[in-house]
Parts: C-alpha cells; sequence; structure tokens
C-alpha cells in the first residue's frame, strides 16, 4: 500500500478550483450483472440511488485501475464510515473476460462495501453503455483513467479526467 501511496503522489492530480461544467447524458437501460449474478437495468438499478460516482476499469488491467480503485477504495471507507449519501459503481470496459465471478475477486481484493456495485454486460450493452457515457472506442489498454459524477436518474453528470485525490472526489460527490 506505501508503494501505491508513492505512486499515487507523483501523479497529476485534479485541481478542483476548476471544476468541470456538468453535462447531460442519456443512457441506455442496458442490462447489467452485478457481481452477485443479479441482472438489472443500469438506469433502473441506479435510477433512485443519488450521486454515483462511476468508473471504468478492467480486471486485468496493470496500470491506471489498479490506482483507480485504490482512490476508490478509500472513497468507498469513508463513504461507509462517515454514512454519505454516495454510490461508487464500477463497469468494466472487457465484457468478454470480466465475468460476475472476475467482478466479485476484484471487489473483496480491495476489500469493496455493498455500496460499491461492480457491473458487467453482453457486449454490445456494454458498448451502448460506453457509448453513452462518452468513452472513446479503442483498445481497453489506452483507455484514460475517467470517473463520472452524477445522477443517473437526471442524466446530469461532471466528467473527471486523471486521477482525482480522495477527498477532491468526496467533496466534489457530496456537492453535486
Amino acid at each position: 500500500m506505501h508503494r501505491l501511496l508513492l505512486v499515487l503522489a507523483t501523479l497529476p492530480t485534479i485541481a478542483w478550483a476548476d471544476r468541470p461544467a456538468t453535462e447531460r447524458l442519456a443512457l441506455p437501460d442496458a442490462p447489467m450483472t452485478d457481481s452477485s449474478y443479479r441482472v438489472e437495468g443500469f438506469v433502473s438499478r441506479l435510477h433512485g440511488a443519488g450521486t454515483v460516482i462511476v468508473s471504468f476499469s478492467f480486471v486485468e488491467c496493470t496500470t491506471l485501475c489498479p490506482i483507480t480503485n485504490a482512490i476508490l477504495a478509500e472513497v468507498d471507507d469513508r463513504i461507509v464510515a462517515e454514512r454519505l449519501p454516495l454510490t461508487i459503481v464500477t463497469l468494466t470496459i472487457d465484457p468478454v473476460n470480466d465475468t460476475p465471478a472476475k467482478l466479485a475477486e476484484a471487489a473483496q481484493a480491495v476489500g469493496a462495501s455493498d455500496r460499491w456495485l461492480w457491473l458487467t454486460a453482453a457486449p454490445v450493452d456494454t458498448f451502448l453503455l460506453l457509448d453513452s457515457f462518452g468513452l472513446p472506442a479503442g483498445p481497453i489498454e489506452d483507455h484514460n483513467p475517467m470517473l463520472l459524477i452524477g445522477n443517473v436518474g437526471t442524466g446530469e453528470f461532471q466528467r473527471i479526467v486523471g486521477l482525482p485525490e480522495p477527498d477532491g472526489l468526496i467533496d466534489l460527490a457530496t456537492g453535486f
């Protein structure tokens, strides 16, 4: 963990003085399977969840995904400890390989609480949802670290490109 913190300290972080503008996204109610094998539409599942922090990851990633997951693990710890009205959603960008069982292992490895959902879907539904979030197509190894903070019910989101500090991410999410 100390080595990860050293890596985090050397990476550029988001300057929260210039908060990103919100954007309205039209999200499909694509059927998603969580790490407990429960299937429900993305929008249906999260419509009443309030503010969500959405990340995009894949289990076999060895570059930015583990760092993003470490940041989100700290956020998750605070969500639970402080009973914050936030939900974290990790959507796999590798639906062919990231089964619910693999997502459950990844969630357990980072100590994810039940406030952190890990979702996968059929490839066509995954790509439809990723497109609606504005993620560029391309090799999964080339994805940039990006989070979206918003409300699935209203479709309003703020896009964060980069690696935010956990406290700044929580401040942004609780103020959304």
